[in-house]
């Protein structure tokens, strides 16, 4: 069943490439297509770039995942832990409101973007 929130799947995709331009590299490749990670600097908070969002797709979903930035020297990095984010930091409602940004943008982007004068992949000519 499908989720009426969520942008869909190709038009994730479509937008990510028109504003972001390539995918990155990091995403499993079996059960995924695409992975568009992006910084981002929260006011207040002196590591640039302190989240990094990361708009992907796994299973024919799209996920999106915000990571905190630690430093090289910073003891968590040691242990293979997830850790839960500090909300004195970047509190939930803000978490949530930046994905629900990200979802609308995506979806009015692909509603208002003149995609005819635009191609999102590379024909080529067999």
């Amino acid at each position: 069943m499908m989720r009426r929130d969520r942008p869909l799947l190709a038009q994730t995709y479509a937008v990510c490439m028109t504003c972001f331009g390539e995918r990155g590299r990091l995403f499993d490749d079996w059960k995924g297509g695409f992975s568009f990670p992006l910084s981002v600097t929260i006011e207040g908070d002196d590591r640039q770039p302190a989240y990094l969002v990361n708009i992907y797709n796994y299973r024919s979903s799209v996920n999106f995942q915000i990571l905190q930035t630690v430093e090289q020297d910073d003891p968590r990095l040691d242990g293979h832990q997830l850790y839960q984010h500090d909300d004195s930091r970047f509190p939930t409602e803000q978490l949530s409101f930046l994905t629900l940004y990200l979802i609308g943008f995506i979806k009015g982007f692909s509603k208002n973007f003149s995609w005819s004068s635009h191609s999102c992949y590379k024909s080529k000519r067999i």
